[in-house]
């Protein structure tokens, strides 16, 4: 039996604590998603190290890529090669590259593309809930031309009535803003049907938004971090 279980990395005592008493909980696998849980970690019989490269503390999570007989993280993946190229010291028999790519999801956008007949000229920015890409927003708003195609964004309520506040007017200049999110099914079928996508962030790089706009065919408007 498969049993998954998150703890939350702002308060990683919550491993250890349930209904206020302190337990042990071992795990057969620990996998660590970007940040590695130092106190988790003796929990785990398997500890696995999914990198971000991006927020990886090189010199403070040095532990992690020692050796695993010293206490080194067991596995180590990678979401490119190009990642695993900057850890020349994790040897080859721990380390695994599984390459950030859009799901088969994207399937029914493609499908729903061609029941719609064909691309709106128009930028999709999704946003979610993310502080960075929501700050590369502002700057993109504050930018847009109304003689430009127009800009839509999605994203969380919080998010989308601060850009709100900040540019009243920006719907004259062609930039819909919405909080409103549509079915899973929906969201994928309107990324097959725009021509453009915006993949726009302060601090985070290639993500699973430019992996799906590169298989629908859109040409991604991106930063290069």
């Amino acid at each position: 039996m498969l049993k998954v279980e998150s703890i939350d990395q702002t308060n990683p005592f919550t491993y250890r604590i349930q209904d206020n008493v302190k337990v042990d909980k071992f795990t057969d696998i620990n996998i660590h998603v970007e940040v590695p849980c130092r106190l988790a970690w003796p929990y785990g019989r398997v500890n696995i190290v999914v990198v971000n490269q991006e927020w990886w503390y090189k010199s403070a999570w040095d532990w992690v890529l020692g050796p695993r007989e010293k206490g080194g993280a067991d596995f180590v993946i990678f979401k490119s090669m190009y990642a695993r190229a900057l850890f020349p010291e994790v040897e080859d028999a721990r380390a695994r590259v599984i390459s950030w790519r859009a799901g088969p999801e994207i399937q029914r956008g493609l499908s729903g593309l061609s029941a719609a007949g064909g691309s709106e000229k128009a930028f999709l920015y999704l946003i979610g809930a993310s502080a960075n890409k929501a700050a590369a927003a502002g700057i993109l708003v504050s930018a847009w031309k109304p003689t430009w195609p127009p800009l839509r964004l999605f994203g969380s309520k919080a998010i989308l009535q601060s850009l709100k506040a900040a540019f009243p007017g920006c719907g004259d200049r062609g930039v819909l803003l919405s909080d409103v999110y549509t079915t899973e099914t929906e969201r994928i079928t309107a990324q097959a049907q725009h021509e453009f996508h915006v993949v726009a962030s302060v601090a985070e790089g290639f993500g699973y938004t430019f992996a799906e706009a590169t298989a629908l065919g859109a040409l991604p408007l991106w930063t290069d971090i």
